[in-house]
């Protein structure tokens, strides 16, 4: 499966579900699982899927149809997702918009709320190739959640027996579920009866979405390519010491060679490569290990690649955003400046300023100079922008010896208007003089 981005899965997703009731069934771990997994496949500018096949899904999930269905009911009734299915047909899926509080994603505009970048695809991936059961899975998903995101140890005093009260899930079927994790690589847990369970989440590097690296210089690239043909230089001994993670003997394979050099090329350290091929589990049951390794290493360029178009995204959407803004500042700079100019222009037309008894305005207005002018100002802008036609300083003496609604002037005997570059319907400016403010400051004085 290629992964594309990630999704920002909320820490609190346990607690938007409620809490389990009832006999500890599973069901509630089952609902917990499935809504992460719907969120790996469902359209993320939609949160849809339009033509969903629930029994196939069910069975991707290694999970009958009864429980995956009673999975379901449960995320419809915590509102985290709609449901329409229909016999013998396709359905619809969808998941509550991360824009909602009730979502199982995180939104920007919630600043406080702690989640955690799931690639996608990885959980869906590491699944299949161990062919973890949906308790294995739903588990895994459970301990990316709990586990402290610095040292990937499960902590706060959590024991089996919290684990199964807490997330509805049997004790016989929560040991299975945590046993078939180790096998496969993916955890180390140690249990103690009286005491909390040590447990370290060795799939997070391999769950978590990688960050895009610096990419190296074309030469530098280049070189690690050449070489990684060659079975030489940092590919190779990148190569062997993955071998050697797994107890694998000979020479690594042109194809590992060659993927392992592509990760290398994009940036990638050859720590961070080797812990995240390692994070993805051990090779006990894999038929040809070499081939899963090649699966893996072509994967985390899959990711890395994904990771670079997103930062270039989120790079081009702040770069327009920033020019939005210089745009919409140097526009309102420019509507100040002809404001003020119009109100030059307002203040040497206007000999004498109407009595404040005579604009049926209220106190409040009258008695700031900044907003009577704002009003003497936009009354004179309706006036003009009415009678276009018409010399805008004759009606505005007009209007200032019989303040009125422009409706109701009588611009009978008005010459007409001489414009020249102005506009029809707009206040002449003036770039020389006080502005109407000032003006009425002065008379105040």
């Amino acid at each position: 499966m290629t992964a594309f981005g990630y999704i920002p899965l909320r820490i609190d997703l346990p607690d938007l579900l409620g809490k389990p009731k009832g006999r500890k069934d599973g069901h509630y771990l089952s609902a917990l699982g499935v809504g992460v997994r719907l969120a790996e496949v469902v359209d993320w500018r939609t949160n849809r899927v339009d033509e969903f096949s629930s029994v196939a899904f069910a069975k991707d999930q290694h999970m009958n149809w009864r429980r995956f269905r009673k999975a379901l009911g449960y995320l419809v009734i915590s509102e985290l997702a709609k449901v329409n299915l229909k016999p013998f047909q396709f359905g619809t899926v969808e998941l509550t918009s991360r824009e909602n509080p009730n979502s199982l994603l995180h939104d920007q505009s919630r600043a406080k709320e702690q989640f955690v970048a799931l690639s996608r695809g990885s959980l869906q991936s590491i699944a299949s190739e161990h062919c973890l059961s949906w308790v294995a899975s739903s588990l895994l998903v459970v301990l990316l959640l709990l586990v402290d995101h610095r040292s990937t140890q499960l902590e706060d005093n959590w024991t089996k027996t919290r684990l199964s009260n807490h997330f509805g899930i049997g004790w016989r079927r929560l040991s299975k579920g945590l046993n078939e994790l180790e096998q496969a690589g993916l955890i180390q847990f140690q249990v103690k009866r009286g005491k909390p369970m040590r447990l370290t989440l060795l799939a997070r590097e391999a769950l978590v979405a990688i960050t895009a690296p610096p990419t190296p210089k074309r030469h530098e690239r280049r070189q690690i390519l050449r070489y990684s043909t060659k079975g030489t230089g940092l590919s190779h001994e990148t190569c062997q010491k993955i071998l050697s993670h797994h107890s694998i003997s000979g020479s690594p394979s042109k194809a590992l060679a060659r993927a392992i050099g592509e990760a290398l090329a994009m940036g990638v350290s050859p720590d961070e490569i080797i812990e995240r091929m390692a994070a993805r589990g051990n090779l006990t049951s894999a038929n040809d290990p070499i081939a899963v390794l090649v699966s893996r290493a072509r994967q985390i360029v899959v990711e890395i690649s994904d990771s670079k178009k997103q930062a270039e995204k989120r790079q081009l959407r702040e770069k327009e955003s920033a020019e939005a803004l210089l745009d919409q500042k140097e526009l309102e700079e420019l509507q100040l400046s002809i404001y003020q100019d119009e109100s030059r222009w307002l203040a040497s037309a206007i000999e004498v300023i109407p009595e404040v008894s005579e604009l049926n305005i209220s106190p409040l207005v009258s008695s700031s100079p900044r907003l009577l002018a704002a009003h003497i100002h936009a009354r004179c802008s309706e006036l003009i922008a009415k009678f276009p036609e018409l010399d805008p300083e004759e009606l505005v003496r007009r209007w200032v010896s019989n303040p009125s609604e422009p409706a109701s002037m009588n611009v009978s005997g008005v010459i007409q208007s001489e414009t020249g570059d102005l506009q029809p319907g707009t206040i002449p400016r003036s770039r020389a003089g006080p502005t109407l403010v000032e003006k009425l400051l002065q008379l105040r004085n």
